[in-house]
């Protein structure tokens, strides 16, 4: 190489290819002489497509698998797409068996499913819900309560059929012959209430038989309270995760309809209190305790009944500080987010870490990589698990990598996400317009972006107990984009060529010029999305010919804008 030549010559290149496949792992129970379908998606997170794609199964005799896509045999770069596998199982197929699924792809990547499967005798199994029926009435009163019949076997419930009820003020308002219920189907019944004024007050017990050709009898019971008076009680029984009665809970409950029935009530050392002569109806509730998280739910008040509110309370396991530290001789300021959090304890604790992350200064075109760890220090699972986060900040495009984050995570289990930062490019728009602002200090100042990137999950409080519920589990992360909230824009009109230094997105521009030209058909040089406003042909007032100051202000902004 000649030594006045210092450029370097380009040896070889190279393309970065990213497969991926999810599920990896599934765990399937069907019916013998059934089949199941299992959504797949594949990801490709390279700069390059992935073509050639290809499935090799292994699978145990008794068994079947089949892709039902075929034709989907690339993904291009930076992008996903859905398939479809279909499992079936023979008529005598074992209990079990494993299929293997492996997906390759030209490039030389693959990826393995392993699909766990289970089969069961084709039977039907009945469900009822709610399990039983209690409610109240006023004597003269009428009320239809419903119950819905499921099929949670795998196989038809054939010819089922209804017995009852034997008293005779409750009436059923559908057919008793329901007929064949399909495995995964349901039918509602419903039951019309209408205790006469010649009916006794007390408690009556009727029960209705559902019949069918291929399952036992099942027996549903109904319990209705026959009141003189439209009131009942309510009783509050408020526990948390740690399945401690809490004491000095706060409720506040309203009737739906007469608003102006609304009531306090605080819970004793036994977690529980009981109100007595609250009127029929609906009620909305909110409970609060100290060190726990609030809660809002509904309950209903029959006449001559006691209901009672189970109520599981989330603690408040994880406190977070914010600290920001300026810095005086840059103009910005530094954040920082402190966590302090429990682990190992008997409830969902889902953290991200670190709690926050500053992203550098970046030019227009550059690009910032950088992950972040998503953990559940708790010891229940945390389960429906999705990433939400702006997909653009100002001039920022925002890319987290959320399909490396799985549907759940167990107790102690934690997970690493990346994600992609990259600052808007210079766009060059022709446009005939007027650019106006403020400025944050002379020549635009400091100022950063902040935005969030939240986890969010499902949880179930209290599982053992009457109060089990299922909860909303949030971690968040903040991101701060030092010095991005800055807009620096070259404008060159007639010839002139001029700077605009602006705030952030949302205020205006100043805008001082080298020479006297008017601004007319103005060709702007600008970040992300910028400030253009349209509808303005007038060429406006020349331009300063000095940069702004005490003794030469800029010229002033147009009425209106």
């Amino acid at each position: 190489m000649h030594p006045d030549v210092k450029d370097r010559a380009v040896q070889a290149t190279f393309e970065i290819a990213g497969f991926r496949m999810s599920p990896t792992r599934a765990n399937i129970t069907m019916a013998r002489g059934r089949s199941v379908d299992i959504p797949l998606t594949l990801y490709n997170r390279g700069g390059s497509a992935i073509t050639g794609l290809e499935f090799d199964m292994d699978v145990d005799d008794g068994f079947s698998a089949t892709n039902l896509r075929p034709d989907i045999v690339s993904v291009p770069a930076g992008s996903n797409k859905q398939i479809s596998l279909r499992l079936g199982a023979d008529g005598d197929a074992p209990d079990t068996g494993i299929v293997l699924i492996n997906a390759t792809v030209a490039q030389g990547l693959s990826q393995m499913l392993t699909a766990n499967i289970t089969t069961v005798e084709p039977i039907p199994l009945i469900d009822v819900s709610p399990s039983y029926i209690d409610t109240g009435m006023v004597i003269g009163d009428s009320k239809l309560a419903t119950f819905e019949i499921s099929n949670k076997g795998y196989g038809m419930l054939e010819n089922a059929r209804l017995e009852g009820p034997g008293i005779e003020w409750i009436r059923m308002t559908t057919d008793p012959a329901i007929g064949n219920i399909p495995a995964g189907e349901s039918r509602e019944i419903g039951l019309i209430i209408t205790p006469t004024t010649d009916v006794p007050v007390g408690v009556y017990d009727d029960t209705i038989r559902i019949l069918s050709d291929n399952h036992i009898t099942y027996t549903y019971h109904v319990q209705i309270t026959v009141s003189s008076e439209a009131v009942g009680s309510v009783v509050f029984d408020v526990l948390n995760e740690f399945y401690e009665d809490v004491e000095g809970a706060e409720i506040i409950f309203q009737h739906q309809t007469l608003y102006e029935l609304i009531y306090k009530a605080s819970t004793g050392a036994d977690g529980t209190v009981t109100m007595h002569d609250i009127p029929e109806g609906n009620y909305r509730f909110m409970i609060s305790a100290p060190g726990h998280v609030s809660w809002r739910d509904s309950f209903t008040v029959e006449p001559g009944t006691t209901t009672t509110v189970p109520i599981g309370l989330q603690l408040d396991l994880i406190g977070i500080e914010w600290s920001v530290t300026p810095v005086a001789i840059e103009d910005r300021y530094e954040i920082t987010v402190q966590q302090t959090f429990a682990t190992k304890v008997p409830a969902p604790v889902l953290v991200i870490e670190p709690g926050s992350i500053n992203i550098p200064y970046l030019e227009p075109g550059e690009v910032f990589n950088g992950e972040f760890k998503v953990t559940n220090y708790g010891l229940i699972e945390v389960f429906d698990i999705y990433i939400d986060f702006s997909t653009q900040v100002g001039d920022f495009d925002i890319e987290v990598f959320s399909d490396t984050m799985p549907d759940k995570l167990g107790a102690m289990q934690s997970v690493t996400v990346p994600f992609r930062i990259t600052r808007k490019t210079l766009v060059e728009i022709t446009q005939t317009a007027w650019l106006y602002g403020e400025v944050m200090g002379y020549g635009g100042g400091g100022c950063d972006l902040a935005t969030e990137v939240s986890v969010h999950g499902k949880c179930i409080v209290c599982a053992e107990a009457a109060a089990a519920r299922e909860a909303k589990v949030i971690a968040g992360l903040t991101l701060v984009f030092i010095g991005g909230g800055n807009r620096i824009l070259n404008i060159c009109a007639a010839g002139i060529i001029g700077t605009a230094v602006g705030g952030p997105l949302g205020t205006a521009l100043v805008i001082f010029m080298t020479g006297s030209a008017q601004l007319a058909d103005m060709t702007i040089m600008y970040v992300g999305s910028g400030l253009i406003y349209e509808g303005i042909t007038t060429p406006v007032c020349p331009a300063n010919t000095e940069s702004p100051g005490p003794s030469n202000p800029p010229n002033p902004p147009l009425p209106g804008l």
